[in-house]
C-alpha cells in the first residue's frame, strides 16, 4: 500500500504530501533503528517490522482525504487479495510440515510451487475479474470467459 500513495497524491497536483510523508517516514524509521540496534540484527528486523506499519498508517492518513476514499475502500478491495493470501500461507504451511525432512532446495520448490499455484487458484475462484485485469496488464490478453 505504501507504494501507492505517492504517485497518486502527485498526480492530484499535492506534491507537498509525498515530501512530508518521506520526512516523516526518515524520522519514523530512523528512530526505530535506534531503539532496535541495541538487540543487533533481529532488533532491526523487529525494528523494521514494527516501524513500517507505523510509516504506512501516517502515509495513508495524510493521502486518502486527497485520494478522495477511505480504509473501508480500500480493504474491501483487498479482501480478495488478504483472503487469498491467508489460506494460501495456512496450505504452505500445512505442507511444510509433512515435507520438514526434505532438504532445503525440495523444500523451496514444493513450497514454492504449492504457494503460486493456490495463490492464482484462489484468486481466478474468488477475485476472476481482478485477476483478469492483472492478466491484461501483463500479456494485454484476456482470461476465457466463464
Amino acid at each position: 500500500l505504501q507504494i501507492m500513495f505517492s504517485p497518486a497524491t502527485n498526480a492530484l497536483g499535492r506534491p507537498e504530501i509525498f515530501a512530508r510523508t518521506n520526512a516523516l517516514g526518515a524520522l519514523i524509521l530512523a528512530t526505530c533503528f535506534l531503539i532496535g540496534i541495541h538487540w543487533g540484527v533481529a532488533g532491526l528486523a523487529y525494528a523494521w517490522l514494527a516501524g513500517t506499519p507505523i510509516f504506512m498508517l501516517t502515509t495513508a492518513r495524510l493521502s486518502l482525504p486527497v485520494m478522495g476514499t477511505d480504509w473501508g475502500k480500500i480493504l474491501r478491495a483487498l479482501a480478495p487479495n488478504i483472503l487469498a493470501a491467508g489460506a494460501m500461507a495456512a496450505l504452505v504451511a500445512g505442507v511444510h510440515n509433512v515435507a520438514r525432512a526434505w532438504a532445503y532446495p525440495a523444500q523451496l520448490g514444493l513450497l514454492g510451487g504449492i504457494g503460486v499455484l493456490s495463490y492464482g487458484a484462489l484468486l481466478y475462484t474468488f477475485a476472476r475479474d481482478e485477476l483478469g485485469e492483472l492478466v491484461v496488464l501483463v500479456t494485454r490478453r484476456h482470461l476465457p470467459k466463464r
